[in-house]
């Protein structure tokens, strides 16, 4: 009974990130093709990623507790650019990003973003100083996050 709702706690998240997300579109405005409209879009953007940070935190925190020794630090940053998407070569989007920071620019990350006009998600897996990048399917499954991670972890071991 719990999984019925569900859906009516996405809807309540959605409108409680409707005020935050039009002012974030307000502060961006000055830099980017942004309006109004594209608070909707937004807003799931950052629903989804709730719902994705604690597994991606954990998965990095494992890496660096595991495979760097702790000598790294976890940030996550909420913004927007504009660059080339999966439908168009050049789009606004919106991002969520999570990355594994250490040494000389060595880096794991997830990028999440939504395309402002069509509302379609596309992730990624980076490394830092690789240059390493990997799509990954949306929704965001675990497994696929680890295959992801762990290639963009070996990429800037032997980089």
């Amino acid at each position: 009974m719990a999984e019925s709702g569900a859906w009516l706690d996405r809807a309540r998240q959605l409108v409680d990130y409707h005020r935050e997300a039009l002012d974030f579109i307000n502060r961006v405005s000055g830099q980017f093709p942004v309006n109004d409209s594209h608070a909707g879009h937004l807003s799931r953007l950052w629903v989804e990623a709730d719902g994705l940070d604690q597994m991606v935190c954990s998965l990095l925190e494992d890496v660096n507790i595991h495979l760097i020794d702790g000598s790294g630090q976890v940030e996550t940053t909420r913004g927007a650019a504009v660059r080339p998407s999966l439908l168009a070569d050049e789009a606004l989007l919106f991002e969520c990003a999570w990355s594994l920071t250490w040494g000389d620019g060595k880096a794991v990350s997830l990028a999440l973003a939504i395309d402002a006009a069509t509302g379609i998600f596309e992730a990624q897996a980076s490394g830092g100083s690789s240059g390493t990048t990997q799509a990954v399917r949306v929704p965001i499954s675990e497994s696929a996050l680890k295959d992801a991670f762990t290639e963009a972890y070996v990429a800037e071991a032997t980089f």
